[in-house]
């Protein structure tokens, strides 16, 4: 049986690893990617003998413009192609938005805005 895989970002944590044991629930393969590798290793373990499919882990830091290529690399040289995609990485950036750095702030759109829709746009014609 050929099952269809779910890319997850933000994976290791939270909402992220919500959805990671509800599309495996539903029968799907997942790659999870997040930056903590230690985390994504503990929740691949506990998806796959709970599935009996072990998920792809893909530690990735997505403040990096590469990181959404080499994510997909990494699913494409698995042999693999992401037919459903949970953006879901993200986080808060405390302070004043003048009082942060420029840094600080092309990091969080990148995560927040760019990296999530390189991804998309970059998946979808697979998922159509």
């Amino acid at each position: 049986m050929v099952r269809r895989l779910c890319l997850v970002t933000g994976a290791s944590a939270g909402i992220g690893a919500a959805f990671a044991r509800v599309f495996a629930a539903r029968g799907y393969e997942l790659a999870l990617t997040a930056r903590r590798a230690d985390r994504l290793e503990a929740l691949a373990d506990e998806i796959g003998d709970r599935s009996g499919v072990r998920p792809l882990v893909i530690a990735a830091d997505l403040a990096d413009p590469a990181a959404p290529d080499a994510i997909l690399k990494a699913i494409a040289d698995a042999g693999k192609q992401v037919d459903a995609l949970v953006n879901n990485a993200g986080y808060g950036l405390p302070g004043a938005y003048a009082k942060t750095s420029w840094e600080d702030q092309a990091a969080f759109i990148q995560v927040l805005a760019t990296a999530p829709a390189a991804l998309a746009h970059k998946v979808l014609p697979g998922m159509l």
